[in-house]
């Protein structure tokens, strides 16, 4: 089977380019292009400039600002009247095109440089060949982060009978030889602002291709672009059986490129479907009707690795694995046929894909229980691009160290890391092995004891240095390692929370520590801390004791230690203690908003809008002002606006409720015993002195007035006693 080619004889005239006037003409269609039709052309001009050449633009009907845009361009406009063919449109403006070459573009794709294709057609190498393809970079955001490439056959050499066909992802039959070109044009035609736009262009383009499917049976373009058009579409069934008819249509007409191109969306869709056996059934099948090798295969091998290692058939996925290696080196050798770009969007010639390729067959190999052959498949990766580095990456990583029992394989995958010098890569095995550790805390030991094999100052050696040192109690090395990390100022994230941990354990003044991390990082670096330090409260309590910041930033940071220590405490064990370290959180709190925010801020509406913890601090600094001022009832209304702005707190500032409640309980009894009690003694005052016996009756006036000396009826005591007090007395009372 071999692919249908066009052949032609050269032209001949009397022009300067091969009877041709010119030697490029660049042809579009437009319609409703304004968004981004000045940049397509724009990208043109110099090649325009440098090349004897025209531009002309066939209009189907657009409404805005398009038209408008053209004109800065170019006088030659064609007006055509839509017909749903994007073949007939085109057509025209190749009808009267006068150049030796013709080039088209859509409105919505740009160049950054043209120097090549300048080159290509001014240095005279165009002569040698009937086609061109550039570069079509297919975005799938609009970062412009994500994309694949196709290599487009855009630019013909014209010749008697030249037209396009298909009435959509329409194109001209090629003509060998072609030149692939590096120029790239930007594309972000796939991208879609609404499932709603999306869908639109689905139906479209469906609607075309079935109508045109319809008019031919047989026109085997149409139905595999019918076959990828259900697969984007997510109809893998009918992409599956369209797909299988179009594999009988390709074998009548012997075109191979076009049986490989309706292979793949075949394959994608049975991968799609979770139909894992039926794939490596059909694809066996496959690889014994056609033995040809090619581009294509790096799709079907990387299709059927994936789909064996889904059903545990880990031999196949390493077997497909290896013979994807095999013609991967072949494609990067150029010793497989490179005409083959030209009929489809390949998601596996790039390093990255082959990079996940080697990270499947390295979990293959480990379901076989084969580390030391998983680790070799590690090791064999581009430590530069993403997927050495990525979670899949980092997870075999630690798999393997796991499964030989050695964690000083991981220590080595990390020397990798850091000879690369990049910061977020470093970054990335940071972030997962602190995270492993956390779910793996009976690793931490091996781990830590395995990452410190030498001198060199990186930091998370270091600090893994710390862990080991404090692991085996030696708090001399803890301490010089502490002192490394105060002497080596770099903003540290939370990651590093055991430096901070150690140093408040360890009794030191963290204030150094602390003007190297992210202020932003503070709350979470307190919940890593509560998180793996099962006497993190008590750390926390100690150092508090012996340690208290003004500053702002060291406020902040024992707000959010106090906080995490409150939340992991159980109130019961020491009920006293806990609210203890409440009052702490609570005056630091306040302390912190008031070192924040000025007392302007200090309005009903400006304090609604300050962050939740604020509010609460705001509220609870409120409160203990009350209770400073024995203002009871302004001491509780604030403590509940306090809970109500933060209900984690809600267990602390319950207890202070319940307590005030009691005390208040116990006032008001001791008030009524104290009451009846005085009442008593009145009463037997008041007998005293109707027997007549003052003098008794004066001696326990007195007592009583050092309880009640205000009282009304003491007062009237001391006159029939004649007790009433001297001046010393009076003035004992009044404030010195």
């Amino acid at each position: 089977m071999k692919a249908n080619l066009h052949t032609v004889s050269v032209p001949k005239g009397k022009g300067p380019f091969h009877g041709h006037d010119i030697r490029l003409t660049i042809g579009m269609i437009v319609k409703n292009e304004e968004k981004t039709l000045d940049k397509c052309l724009s990208s043109l001009k110099p090649l325009l400039e440098a090349v004897p050449s025209e531009l002309i633009i066939t209009d189907t009907g657009s409404t805005d600002k398009t038209l408008e845009i053209v004109k800065k361009h170019t006088d030659h406009i064609l007006n055509f009247e839509w017909c749903g063919d994007f073949s007939a449109a085109r057509n025209t403006g190749l009808s009267v095109a006068r150049g030796e070459w013709f080039m088209f573009i859509d409105g919505d794709e740009w160049f950054d440089d043209v120097t090549e294709i300048i080159d290509f057609f001014n240095s005279g190498e165009c002569d040698r060949y009937w086609t061109a393809a550039y570069l079509q970079r297919n975005y799938a955001d609009f970062e412009g982060k994500k994309y694949n490439d196709f290599h487009a056959c855009r630019i013909f050499r014209m010749h008697e009978g030249i037209h396009f066909k298909n009435k959509v992802h329409e194109d001209i039959a090629r003509t060998e030889p072609t030149k692939q070109l590096c120029a790239y044009v930007n594309h972000y035609g796939y991208i879609y602002h609404s499932e709603e736009e999306r869908q639109q262009k689905l139906k479209r383009n469906l609607e075309l291709l079935l109508e045109e499917v319809r008019e031919n049976p047989e026109d085997l373009k149409a139905i595999a672009q019918l076959c990828a058009q259900y697969f984007g579409a997510d109809n893998y069934n009918k992409a599956i059986e369209t797909c299988l008819n179009g594999l009988k249509v390709a074998k009548k007409q012997k075109n191979l490129m076009l049986w490989m191109l309706i292979v793949t969306n075949m394959l994608r869709s049975y991968y799609k479907l979770h139909e894992y056996q039926e794939l490596l059934v059909t694809f066996e099948q496959l690889l014994q009707e056609e033995p040809h090798r090619g581009i294509f295969h790096l799709d079907y091998f990387r299709i059927a690795q994936m789909a064996a290692q889904m059903l545990k058939r880990d031999e196949d996925a390493l077997r497909y694995g290896e013979e994807y290696l095999r013609l991967y080196q072949k494609y990067e050798a150029g010793q497989l046929d490179q005409n083959e770009l030209l009929y489809g969007i390949f998601d596996s010639i790039t390093p990255e894909a082959r990079q996940d390729v080697i990270l499947s067959m390295g979990w293959s190999s480990l379901a076989q229980s084969k580390a030391d052959e998983a680790g070799k498949y590690l090791n064999s990766l581009d430590f530069k691009l993403a997927p050495a580095v990525n979670p899949a990456g980092l997870q075999l990583c630690f798999a393997i160290a796991d499964a030989k029992n050695d964690p000083s394989f991981i220590f080595h995958y990390y020397q990798s890391v850091i000879a690369l010098h990049d910061p977020l890569k470093k970054q990335n095995f940071v972030s997962f092995a602190e995270t492993y550790l956390q779910k793996h805390p009976e690793h931490v030991s091996d781990v830590c004891h395995a990452m410190v094999q030498t001198a060199e100052n990186d930091d998370y050696i270091v600090l893994n240095s710390l862990r080991a040192s404090e692991l085996d109690a030696d708090r001399k090395t803890a301490v010089s390692v502490l002192e490394w990390f105060a002497r080596n100022p770099k903003e540290r994230n939370f990651h590093y929370s055991d430096i901070l941990y150690y140093a408040m354990r360890e009794k030191l003044n963290i204030m150094q520590y602390l003007l190297q991390t992210d202020t932003d990082d503070l709350p979470s670096i307190a919940v890593n801390m509560q998180k793996q330090h099962t006497d993190f409260a008590d750390v926390v309590t100690n150092y508090f004791d012996s340690y208290s910041f003004e500053n702002t930033k060291g406020l902040y940071w024992s707000v959010c230690l106090l906080e995490r220590a409150i939340l992991s405490k159980d109130a019961g064990e020491d009920t006293e203690a806990y609210l203890k370290l409440f009052e702490s959180y609570a005056e630091n709190s306040a302390q912190y908003v008031r070192s924040v925010y000025r007392p302007e801020m200090y309005t009903a509406s400006n304090i609604a809008a300050l962050p939740r913890a604020c509010r609460f601090g705001y509220y609870i600094g409120e409160a203990l002002n009350a209770r400073r001022k024995a203002d009871d009832a302004g001491y509780l209304a604030n403590l509940r606006a306090a809970l109500k702005e933060y209900p984690i707190m809600d267990k602390p500032i319950s207890l202070i409720l319940e307590r005030f409640e009691r005390e208040q309980n116990l006032q008001e009894a001791k008030a009524k015993e104290f009451a009846s009690l005085a009442k008593q003694v009145k009463q037997k005052i008041e007998s005293l002195i109707l027997e007549g016996n003052l003098e008794q009756a004066g001696q326990v006036t007195m007592q009583l007035a050092k309880l009640m000396p205000d009282d009304k009826d003491v007062l009237r005591f001391r006159k029939l006693t004649h007790t009433e007090p001297t001046m010393a007395e009076l003035a004992s009372r009044f404030p010195q």
